[in-house]
């Protein structure tokens, strides 16, 4: 019997179509030139349960009520229940019609002219995977590039978040997400105005936390300090820093002692300042070690790993799928051992863009 198309699959249809015709009108770039690949000049320092939204600031994270996939099968009384599972992404870069090029070097050309049909790709990869996921979690820099310069224009005509927001809504499972540097535009917009455009666009609030299956999960913000506001003096954008209120937030969360995955954009050595006395994101990572099972950063576009030191728990920079649309993290939780196990590690290629392909 043919299967009835339901809302969730007419929307994943739809944005497909839409992300090749983007990709198609957006290949028309000029030369390149060339520049630093993780394109603000920032290098790393080395080549079964419902959810409940823990509210981080003004609104609640993700599209909760979007339908799941269809995991259902035929019924067998032996067979163990799947364990649940979630899946991670990171720097999507989604690209609108008004993008004009080049990047900073061939290869982020080259990438930036794919990122729309990549992340397509792995749209229909996480809508359709064997066993389901629960939750898509997102790292930032899920657009590119702000096309307009007041926030009415992004009222009337459809651009990259419009684009990014549909895409997220077709994997059809709530998503939740940090954002990333790109996501904003410090020098044209202050940061209460793209705080605004995320809650509004895609339901995404400044930081946030959600528990999922008796595990814990953190979205940061490492744009709120002093680092990223651009009249103070300590303004630097190499340099991530979340603010005393969110610190304190980020403190409490992890006291309740849940096993805990935190997740920021920027990497963890990019956000080492010590924010007030005995405040800082590393400092509490240090601190509540013991619950969190791993920190998730993006920014970087290649894949890192850093083993637990110092007390701090280990850390996982993502690869991006603007150079990969293999570039993901399946990971199954395991609430009885609350233990988790990532599903496609052997496709991760450390210190560099590429993610080989993987089942799941």
């Amino acid at each position: 019997m043919a299967h009835k198309p339901t809302a969730h699959d007419l929307s994943r249809r739809h944005f497909l179509r839409r992300a090749s015709l983007a990709l198609g009108a957006s290949a028309l770039a000029p030369a390149f030139v060339t520049g630093c690949s993780a394109g603000d000049g920032s290098t790393p320092e080395d080549p079964a349960g419902r959810e409940d939204v823990i509210e981080g600031r003004d609104t609640a994270p993700g599209d909760d009520t979007a339908p799941g996939p269809d995991t259902t099968a035929s019924p067998d009384v032996d067979a163990p229940a799947p364990k649940p599972r979630v899946a991670l992404i990171s720097d999507t870069h989604v690209i609108d019609s008004y993008y004009v090029g080049p990047e900073n070097s061939p290869l982020d050309t080259e990438s930036i002219l794919h990122a729309n049909e990549r992340f397509a790709a792995m749209v229909e990869r996480l809508s359709t995977l064997r066993v389901g996921i629960d939750a898509v979690f997102q790292l930032g820099d899920i657009i590119h590039r702000y096309p307009f310069d007041t926030l009415d224009e992004f009222g009337v005509r459809e651009s990259a978040i419009d684009e990014a927001a549909e895409g997220h809504r077709a994997i059809g499972v709530p998503y939740h997400a940090c954002l990333g540097n790109h996501d904003y535009s410090f020098r044209r917009f202050p940061r209460e105005a793209t705080h605004e455009l995320f809650a509004e666009k895609m339901g995404i609030p400044p930081y946030s936390g959600v528990d999922l299956h008796g595990f814990r999960f953190l979205m940061m913000n490492n744009f709120l300090g002093d680092s990223h506001d651009i009249e103070g003096d300590a303004f630097d954008t190499l340099v991530g820093t979340f603010g005393v209120e969110q610190l304190e937030w980020m403190d409490a969360q992890l006291a309740e002692g849940l096993p805990t995955f935190v997740m920021t954009h920027f990497p963890v050595a990019m956000c080492n300042r010590e924010e007030a006395p005995g405040l800082g994101f590393r400092s509490l990572l240090a601190r509540h070690g013991e619950n969190i099972l791993a920190v998730f950063g993006g920014h970087w576009h290649r894949w890192l790993v850093r083993g637990r030191r110092g007390g701090e728990p280990p850390s996982i920079v993502m690869g991006s799928t603007r150079y990969s649309a293999d570039a993901a993290i399946l990971m199954e939780l395991d609430p009885a051992s609350q233990t988790a196990t990532f599903l496609n590690e052997d496709a991760w290629v450390l210190a560099s863009h590429e993610t080989r392909p993987w089942e799941g």
